[in-house]
């Protein structure tokens, strides 16, 4: 006699997706892009404020270096003025005395 055996399958449970449980998983899966989104935009902000403190810096040094030349300057500008001066009155006190020294050659030589 030949035994026969039959093999009944049954179905792997089912997964009762209700109208809920659907809207759970997209939030979740919307919740996860959100926050993929928020670490590019932290990781973007965070560049962008490195960027500006070194603008931000370069800008103080090119203006620290500007401040520095421009009273390089002026101190340059004081002692050319006053070396200017020194110079006119020079020349004052050499035409004054060029001129004293004329008038007493000319009343020398008059007599």
């Amino acid at each position: 006699a030949e035994a026969t055996t039959t093999t009944t399958t049954t179905p792997a449970p089912t997964r009762t997706r209700t109208p809920q449980t659907r809207r759970l998983k997209r939030l979740e899966v919307e919740v996860s892009k959100l926050r993929s989104e928020r670490k590019l935009l932290d990781s973007a902000l965070n560049e962008l404020r490195e960027s500006l403190a070194r603008s931000q810096t370069q800008l103080l040094a090119e203006q620290e270096a500007r401040s520095a030349e421009r009273h390089r300057s002026e101190v340059e500008v004081a002692a050319l003025e006053h070396s200017l001066q020194l110079a006119q009155d020079q020349i004052r006190t050499l035409q004054e005395s060029g001129a004293r020294s004329y008038k007493k050659w000319a009343m020398r030589n008059m007599r």
